[in-house]
């Protein structure tokens, strides 16, 4: 957690990260916002970031609040620095990534630069390019180097993941499913490769990585209710939801940033569709189970939202939501921490009609069953591996 506390509303969310923002910026850890294209006219006319964005401003790729939010939750901030120009939060964001990677003299510079001044096809040639240049930081880890020299390089790289961060965010909700799925995928490869680098440049010293948790946690504020928001979305087929999934998982077991504790705060906002929310709440507790000591994933949390979602009149429940809730509550029940017994507290507690308990019940008996099923024929078959190992 960032000093201490993990905001759970959006709107607080947004107001932490300009905070969080501003002092990094006034501490100089992180480029002031510097746009690319052409400056405001001497007559007072609005700024054209040409290299950023094509057509009417504010519209474009879809970033994690939508086309036109801005980052304070709907109002188009002011540039002062540029007279009575305003930017979407988009551009803002594009245009801080730009500045971030051509101050650290960064090859991504002019590929993000030409990318984002092309058509869909170049889009996607340059987020192949980011995910690509990701994977590459991490085969530089066994580089004979110097401890100064390795420090740096990995500090610049982190500086580059960070900017990169900045530009997927706002691709993941492209109108182009070949973009929003190569922009879910580069994500992934830039989490993996920050969580390389910092253990490979920490060399067993707490602190050594510089604070750079902070930066990647502002960064994935965009990104993780992009990717959320990309599951919500109805034309978004089964593969690219697996790959959000593959993401999502990458960043909560990212210790280093405590990303668990990231992610559950926008799953009890009802700007994301419901389904989702259970959805991945689902895979988080299969995941690391509940109420572990520093996990924000507890049995009262988890249950009654999912007994909520089940509490509409019968026959005007969504057959998805009945699922994914059923598939929660069901989950919890066999996660370690939970229990069909403790699960079954919660019952009375909400007030659940007795037909549903019945249903509860009997698909928390047959997940139990499967579970021990499953465990047997994995022991079988590490019995056969270790016979034959012999």
């Amino acid at each position: 957690m960032i000093n201490g506390t993990i905001p759970m509303d959006d709107r607080h969310y947004m107001e932490f990260a300009r905070q969080e923002l501003a002092r990094l910026r006034s501490e100089g850890r992180i480029p002031e916002a510097s746009p690319v294209g052409k400056k405001q006219t001497k007559g007072g006319g609005n700024f054209s970031t040409n290299t950023i964005i094509r057509g009417n401003p504010g519209r474009g790729h879809g970033g994690a609040g939508g086309d036109e939010e801005a980052l304070d939750g709907g109002a188009v901030v002011s540039t002062s620095t540029l007279g009575p120009a305003t930017f979407s939060r988009q551009e803002r964001e594009l245009s801080n990534a730009l500045g971030g990677l051509e101050k650290v003299g960064s090859a991504l510079h002019v590929v993000v630069d030409e990318g984002l001044a092309a058509g869909r096809d170049g889009k996607t040639e340059m987020l192949q390019k980011i995910g690509k240049h990701a994977v590459k930081m991490r085969l530089k880890e066994d580089l004979k180097e110097g401890a100064e020299e390795k420090k740096e390089r990995v500090e610049r790289s982190v500086k580059e993941i960070v900017c990169g961060l900045g530009v997927i965010g706002n691709f993941v909700n492209d109108k182009s499913l070949e973009n929003g799925y190569v922009a879910v995928q580069s994500a992934r490869h830039l989490f993996k490769s920050y969580e390389g680098l910092v253990e490979d440049v920490r060399g067993g010293e707490p602190g050594a990585e510089g604070g750079s948790e902070e930066e990647v946690r502002i960064a994935l504020f965009g990104v993780v209710p992009a990717l959320i928001k990309r599951m919500s979305a109805k034309r978004t087929p089964k593969e690219l939801k697996r790959e959000v999934c593959k993401t999502l998982l990458c960043v909560a077991r990212g210790g280093k940033i405590n990303g668990l504790d990231l992610i559950v705060p926008f799953l009890n906002s009802p700007k994301f569709a419901l389904v989702t929310r259970l959805f991945v709440l689902k895979l988080l507790t299969k995941e690391f189970g509940l109420d572990r000591k520093g996990c924000p994933l507890t049995l009262p949390m988890v249950v009654p939202v999912g007994l909520a979602a089940l509490a509409g009149e019968a026959g005007k429940l969504d057959e998805k939501v009945s699922r994914a809730a059923i598939g929660l509550v069901v989950a919890a029940s066999l996660a370690e921490g939970g229990g069909a017994e403790r699960v079954e507290k919660y019952f009375k507690i909400k007030k659940t009609p007795q037909n549903v308990q019945a249903l509860l019940r009997e698909k928390m008996e047959d997940g139990r069953v499967k579970k021990v099923e499953r465990e047997e024929r994995q022991r079988l078959r590490a019995e056969q591996k270790a016979g034959m190992a012999k």
